[in-house]
């Protein structure tokens, strides 16, 4: 049996589908992140053949290729890290060929079918993506961890943290967040957190992990965390104008994707109403499809496209 490994990457976790040739999907699993801007190389390999073995696909399958959406790649620029981290993959999996694109463009063909469109995918990190009719494509956010990825939930547990931090300094507006940082970090006085805050085994994906409460504090109506989640929010929109105006089209799909935009139904409403007092034709969606079935489904196009 021919099968297609689909894979979205993302800087938490990875999911992975296995289908056959004709689309059915055949075996599944998860592993941890692939994305090596956030983690070593290694680890981030490691992770994958990882999620791959999970699958325990049946003995004399052959994987016809691996089609894998990296948040760590940019669709627009040359990357010798994309090279390296495939020829690590093929030294370790034997696979036929190997896709690999952004986690954003393959989330994205899986609601255009590679026609126009825009998508904002809204994790542990940001970024969005646009496709023009001339299949053209155009890329916002996604600069790493040193400028907090506005938007993503690294950005917001990191501007949740600093609050937090200039309350307790009385430099700041008074806020729930404070409570929250210390039960977060399992301490009773915030001071007692600056060793794990410093500490080197603090990866992008635990900070982004406050993010829960500091919508947990917005709820409560903390205007401080509100002022936080507005941020998000705004940039977001932003993302999403910039490449409507990039693409071109007032009408077309705009997809949201990602915990933030899943999980957080303000950060949600208030992104669409942004967009939509701007460009109130266009239809704002979060995908259907799983992306790891996008980017198989993406690779088996493409092989179609090749036989033809």
């Amino acid at each position: 049996m021919d099968v297609i490994i689909g894979v979205d990457g993302g800087g938490t976790k990875t999911s992975i589908a296995a289908i056959d040739m004709t689309g059915n999907v055949v075996a599944a699993s998860r592993g941890g992140s692939i994305n090596y801007n956030f983690i070593s190389k290694e680890e981030a390999v490691c992770n994958l053949v990882d999620a791959v073995n999970k699958l325990n696909l049946p003995d004399g399958t052959n994987i016809a290729c691996l089609s894998i959406g990296n948040p760590s790649i940019d669709d627009v620029t040359e990357d010798e890290n994309s090279l390296l981290f495939i020829n690590e993959i093929l030294k370790r999996i034997n696979v036929g060929r190997v896709f690999m694109k952004s986690d954003a463009f393959m989330a994205l063909y899986g609601l255009t079918k590679g026609n126009a469109g825009v998508l904002i995918i809204s994790g542990t990190g940001s970024m969005g993506i646009g496709i023009d009719n001339e299949k053209r494509i155009h890329v916002v956010g996604g600069w790493g961890r040193p400028t907090l990825d506005g938007g993503s939930a690294y950005c917001i547990g990191v501007m949740g943290i600093n609050a937090a931090i200039d309350a307790y300094d009385r430099v700041g507006k008074d806020t729930l967040l404070v409570e929250y940082a210390c039960k977060f970090f399992k301490v009773s006085n915030l001071r007692n957190a600056i060793p794990v805050l410093n500490s080197d085994d603090v990866k992008k994906s635990d900070l982004a992990g406050f993010a829960v409460k500091v919508s947990k504090c917005a709820e409560l109506g903390d205007l401080v965390a509100v002022d936080i989640l507005n941020h998000a929010a705004f940039r977001l929109s932003d993302y999403a104008i910039s490449l409507i105006d990039a693409v071109k089209e007032e009408t077309l799909v705009v997809g949201i994707y990602g915990g933030v935009f899943q999980n957080n139904e303000y950060i949600r409403n208030m992104f669409a109403k942004r967009v939509k007092e701007r460009y109130p034709l266009v239809d704002i969606r979060i995908p259907d499809m799983k992306p790891e079935m996008s980017a198989a489904l993406y690779a088996l196009g493409e092989m179609e496209n090749e036989q033809n």
